[in-house]
């Protein structure tokens, strides 16, 4: 999922410097907007100059991956760097939504990008059943 993490982390990068750029006093903060409506504006104006390659399906549903993988964990919060806590609510709610875009986008995806989220749907469910303590057994061999 390396991919996934450079994904986020370059638009993690494109939100932070906007962010920045904002507490500067640019992009109407001085004005009186709203700081949520800013940010909104400015993230919605850094994507949409992403090129096409850039923000693919496949980044889309590894930048999902790298959220379940935060919510588990597994990697560290982006804010603060530090690990995460176990958050077996927002690791469910990444998987179901992976979940509901594979089952809306059935038959319009090419065989690479429907064994690619097949692939990651098995492995965060397999991960959520571990997080969960959902792998004992119920007769002890």
């Amino acid at each position: 999922m390396n991919g996934g993490v450079g994904c986020c982390a370059a638009l993690w990068n494109v939100v932070t410097n906007s962010v920045a750029n904002s507490a500067a006093g640019a992009n109407g903060l001085d004005m009186g907007i709203p700081s949520s409506v800013v940010m909104v504006a400015i993230i919605t104006d850094n994507l949409n100059q992403m090129t096409e390659s850039a923000l693919s399906f496949t980044a889309f549903v590894y930048s999902l991956a790298t959220s379940a993988a935060i919510h588990f964990g597994d990697l560290p919060d982006p804010m603060s760097g530090t690990p995460g806590e176990l958050n077996l609510a927002g690791a469910a709610q990444m998987i179901e939504i992976l979940a509901l875009l594979d089952q809306k986008t059935r038959g319009n995806l090419t065989a690479e990008e429907r064994q690619m989220l097949d692939q990651v749907l098995y492995e965060l469910r397999l991960r959520f059943v571990e997080a969960s303590g959902g792998g004992k057994r119920i007769i002890e061999p």
